[in-house]
């Protein structure tokens, strides 16, 4: 007969004194418990709950069971509120005492409670995990009722509970490792081409320097100098766009432009070309924009390791109408079909299909988490990612996002004001001396009135005493991030207060932020994003001004 209260019913105590060391190290909590839900042994992973193994032998698992889930595991697991017979309810049925037979419930979810947790209540000090049980047969106990053709009685259940938040934290970890393992291939190519970018952009502006002195003409100088700014600033915001793991944010892009900044940043230093073919007419997607640079970055980075001996790297994108079901399940519709393809030496029949296996690789410092990213970004998005193969002719991946109804992307409203001579009271809040400068000094060569503080404090004491005292201030430019101050978003909030009708512009090198992504929502006119060009900061302050002289009615 089994006694629900001891540790060791059912041939257990042999086994510990052979395997107690490795139960009592396995990282999951591992637990065998009786027909009436009494625990028989538990490992010292509880320890993590606060509890001693010791102290829940003899105790119902509902000690350690959050009260929203001991209901689903008394009937999953041992039902004694249903020895008469199973009950109809829908609910789950794993055991029924009258035709029960040894059997294993898998993957059920579960929440346990730490030690007081019945005093305090606090949720986040509980542990979600999944459960794998396995219901054993043996001797009833007594009092126990059990048909005759059965050969034995349910004798409880032996099991292990897995921390699944532990889990995930473990894979985030992973992802983070596989891009920063990225961004170290990279970091050597970027190193050397905006070292280049550098050497021609001081390199001419010391010949420009030099030319004023004797009275020469510095113009041509400066506008090589100039010709480095883009592809400086696409180096910076394509590492910083690659770098990030946050939350999806999405919004309508353009893939064509996200192509060719991952072609840019994936080649840096390679000895590998990027060829593309992109429709003029490309439709949008409704995407985030970081976690599609890594799908394309991930790509192009495969063909690359895959070409050691340098290549081309032929990139495609095109609109493509596809009917209910024709390609991997997805729904009819209009899509973005995206095509990598290199010239590498293919990829192994053998090994095609798992190519998106996390974890799977055949590089020896691989962690083989890239692919599976993708693939779990595109699927995110509702899209679909393929590849074939023929060894010794390369590999090509095809990634397929819908189209998004939004209209094409315009920057005419921003063109039309490019040359306008403004005028207006502008304020220019930002901490860096020589970035506050330089903005003081196009908004002024420009015809504007700026005003500049270094600090929110400054800022808002300068808003209102010209909201007091006049003339009053039309447009405010404000730093997103400023050290030991309020940042561009609640200095906003306090000009407000003082001028509901004062338009704002907010603006940052953190391109990615999620203000400057969304500043409609927080109630910004527009976005600058560091570096900028002079045409670009003239263009949107004179759009603004525009916004806000319509705004009060006055001409």
């Amino acid at each position: 007969m089994m006694d629900d209260t001891g540790p060791h019913g059912n041939g257990l105590s042999c086994g510990l004194s052979e395997y107690g060391a490795i139960l009592e190290r396995a990282g999951d909590i591992l637990f065998r418990i009786s027909p009436g839900g009494i625990f028989q042994f538990v490992n010292g992973s509880v320890r993590e709950l606060g509890y001693e193994p010791s102290e829940l032998i003899g105790k119902h698992f509902s000690t350690i069971v959050h009260p929203e889930y001991a209901d689903a595991m008394q009937r999953e697991f041992v039902l004694p509120g249903h020895r008469g017979g199973p009950k109809d309810d829908g609910g789950p049925m794993a055991f029924d005492e009258r035709r029960w037979r040894a059997g294993k419930i898998r993957d059920l979810e579960i929440k346990l409670v730490p030690r007081g947790w019945h005093e305090s209540r606090d949720e986040s000090r509980c542990m979600i995990g999944r459960a794998v049980a396995v219901l054993i047969g043996g001797t009833p106990d007594a009092g126990d009722a059990r048909r005759p053709d059965e050969p034995e009685a349910f004798a409880g259940a032996v099991g292990l509970i897995r921390d699944t938040a532990e889990k995930s934290k473990t894979d985030e970890n992973l992802r983070a490792s596989e891009r920063h393992a990225s961004i170290g291939v990279l970091a050597g190519g970027i190193a050397h081409d905006f070292n280049n970018l550098l050497a021609a952009i001081f390199g001419n502006l010391q010949l420009a320097q030099a030319a004023c002195r004797i009275g020469a003409n510095a113009a041509d100088h400066i506008n090589d100098a100039l010709k480095a700014f883009e592809p400086a600033k696409g180096l910076a915001r394509q590492l910083l766009t690659f770098s990030k793991g946050s939350a999806p944010v999405k919004s309508n892009i353009m893939i064509g432009e996200v192509v060719r900044e991952a072609c840019s940043l994936s080649l840096c230093g390679a000895e590998v070309n990027c060829e593309w073919r992109i429709e003029d007419d490309l439709a949008l997607v409704e995407a985030d924009r970081n976690q599609i640079m890594q799908v394309f970055s991930n790509i192009i980075l495969n063909a690359r390791q895959a070409m050691s001996g340098g290549g081309t790297i032929r990139i495609s994108a095109h609109n493509r109408a596809l009917n209910n079901r024709e390609i991997g399940g997805l729904p009819a519709g209009r899509y973005v079909e995206i095509v990598f393809q290199d010239q590498g030496p293919g990829i192994p029949a053998s090994i095609l299909s798992r190519i998106f296996d996390p974890f799977f690789t055949t590089k020896p410092d691989g962690s083989g988490l890239g692919l599976a990213t993708s693939s779990s970004i595109v699927h995110q998005h509702g899209g679909h990612i393929a590849v074939t193969s023929v060894q010794g002719t390369g590999a090509t991946f095809t990634v397929r996002f819908p189209a998004s109804s939004a209209h094409t992307l315009t920057r005419a409203d921003e063109d039309r004001f490019r040359e306008f001579k403004g005028c207006g009271r502008v304020l220019v809040m930002d901490d860096e001396p020589i970035v506050l400068n330089a903005m003081h000094k196009m908004l002024a060569g420009a015809g504007y009135d700026p005003v500049a503080a270094a600090n929110s404090e400054c800022a808002i004491a300068t808003f209102r005493e010209a909201a007091a005292k006049g003339p009053r201030i039309d447009v405010a430019i404000l730093d997103l991030t400023l050290p030991g101050g309020l940042g561009g978003e609640n200095t906003f909030a306090e000009l407000k207060k003082i001028d509901p009708g004062i338009v704002a512009i907010i603006t940052s090198g953190y391109s990615e932020n999620h203000v400057l992504m969304h500043h409609r929502l927080y109630g910004f006119l527009d976005k600058i994003i560091k570096p900028f060009r002079r045409e670009e900061l003239l263009g949107k302050v004179a759009a603004a001004c525009v916004k806000r002289r319509e705004g009060i009615g006055d001409q």
